[in-house]
């Protein structure tokens, strides 16, 4: 039976065995192969920096403890426990980073699972307003097959853009 190895034990690389006759000559080292400082890796796809954007400030929901966002399916982008800085980028205006958030709990759901108490709690708006909202921002999908992920965020820290500049980021009525 194949003794299994930790997760550590697995990362490493294994070291080369040993012919006859070798000696224990050094390989030659290499650097360990890191992404930049700036995107990160899961499985075979990089991503930038993690972050999560915002172009509208729905429900005023940015600026309590935890809000939620729906978004298109990711099971490499959006994982419970991940940390993810807050943007706001209206058009035309400077992005501003809000603060740091975790992923708390994720629901993979289709938009006709979608209900009334998810539709206000995410936007302030009813069901089918809500709908009309993801229908318009993700024009090119198939809702009838297309998996949207809904989580619940918690911040970790803000900036002082989000103690401060709350007058330039409107809310949506």
């Amino acid at each position: 039976m194949q003794k299994l190895g930790t997760l550590f034990d697995l990362a490493l690389p294994k070291p080369p065995e040993k012919q006859q006759g070798q000696t224990n000559a050094q390989p030659p080292k290499t650097p360990p192969k890191t992404p930049p400082i700036s995107s990160f890796e899961r499985g075979n796809v990089q991503y930038n920096k993690p972050n999560i954007k915002f172009s509208q400030n729905w429900n005023n929901k940015l600026f309590g403890k935890a809000f939620t966002t729906i978004r298109l399916h990711s099971d490499y982008k959006y994982i419970i426990g991940d940390l993810h800085e807050v943007l706001f980028e209206k058009k035309k205006e400077p992005q501003i980073m809000l603060g740091v958030a975790q992923i708390v709990t994720k629901q993979t759901i289709l938009l006709r699972e979608l209900t009334e108490f998810d539709a206000y709690l995410d936007t302030g708006y009813n069901l089918a307003a809500t709908t009309d909202i993801i229908v318009n921002m993700y024009k090119n999908c198939d809702f009838t097959t297309q998996k949207l992920d809904f989580m619940l965020y918690k911040y970790q820290s803000v900036t002082d853009a989000w103690r401060n500049d709350l007058q330039r980021i409107e809310v949506v009525r």
